[in-house]
């Protein structure tokens, strides 16, 4: 799906995006493959000499990746391995399932077919749904989504990120002239958005896909706030919920205050959530309680 300055060079499927998918997946796999299986004999004899559990055993070897005790111990109970694992009776089969199992954990992987608007879309993303059944495709149209943000900001539109219409001045019903009224060259390029882009995917797919991605992960979403009366971030009251952070599940108080600011998690004195209930640095971030407001004794000392 590449593109020559000056040119419209189109979709081209036949290598760039299947083979080159492909290819990626295989050399993830191949990689972090070959990095156990050449250290297996010395990795088993060191495992049975600290008589280790698998957990501890494969996390260290994972460390590289980023794999923490609790991810593998999420992959060996998706694949029903059970303490005590006898890793000395691992197969290569095993090993490989094992890794694919670790990768689709930890790096997940979402296919964002970009460029939807184009004419040959319809085909070549039925293609890429038949090729790939099991991985998490989105649809989407980048450079639509822009110029929708641009006219919003602009006033000649109304348009929520993420939404599947926007409205111009000649759709407004309430005799509001709150709109720009458009030129013929923007009413036709929004007419074409309208028609290859929101009715036929629902959106532009760019929200869509972060909100895949954030899902995925499975993090939450953790607002702070300054005043928990407004939700505002400053002084300013119409910054709403302005500020916001993406925590994984079992990320204290405590946590947070350090991710934010040093001094923040030093001078903690409490926290308080929407309902102005008192949370202290060990109380855990859930879906239900991630509107956080922060004192702290420098805080206090102002006031």
């Amino acid at each position: 799906m590449a593109t020559r300055r000056g040119s419209s060079v189109g979709f081209s499927f036949s290598f760039s995006l299947f083979s080159f998918f492909r290819l990626h997946l295989i050399h993830n796999d191949s990689w972090i493959y070959n990095n156990l299986w050449r250290k297996w004999s010395s990795t088993v004899r060191r495992h049975l000499a600290t008589k280790s559990t698998a957990v501890q055993t494969l996390s260290l070897q994972l460390s590289g990746y980023g794999a923490k005790q609790s991810l593998v111990q999420a992959v060996l109970d998706s694949l029903d391995v059970k303490e005590p694992s006898d890793l000395e009776t691992w197969e290569p089969e095993k090993i490989h399932k094992f890794v694919d199992t670790f990768l689709e954990h930890r790096f997940s992987t979402i296919l964002v077919l970009n460029k939807v608007d184009h004419p040959d879309s319809d085909h070549n993303i039925r293609r890429v749904y038949a090729k790939y059944p099991e991985t998490r495709i989105v649809p989407s149209c980048a450079l639509a989504e822009i110029f929708l943000r641009k006219l919003a900001k602009q006033k000649y539109i109304r348009y929520i990120e993420g939404e599947e219409n926007f409205d111009t001045l000649e759709d407004l019903t309430d005799g509001s002239n709150s709109l720009l009224a458009l030129d013929p060259k923007n009413k036709a390029r929004l007419e074409k958005i309208r028609d290859m882009v929101l009715l036929r995917y629902g959106s532009t797919g760019v929200q869509e896909a972060i909100k895949r991605a954030v899902d995925i992960r499975g993090l939450i979403p953790v607002y702070t706030v300054k005043n928990l009366n407004t939700f505002s971030c400053s002084n300013r009251a119409e910054r709403v919920f302005q500020d916001c952070s993406l925590v994984y599940p079992n990320t204290t108080v405590g946590d947070l205050a350090k991710m934010l600011h040093p001094d923040i998690h030093k001078y903690f004195l409490y926290a308080e959530n929407a309902l102005k209930m008192r949370l202290s640095e060990n109380d855990v971030i859930t879906f239900e309680n991630n509107i956080i407001k922060f004192t702290t004794a420098v805080r206090e000392k102002e006031k």
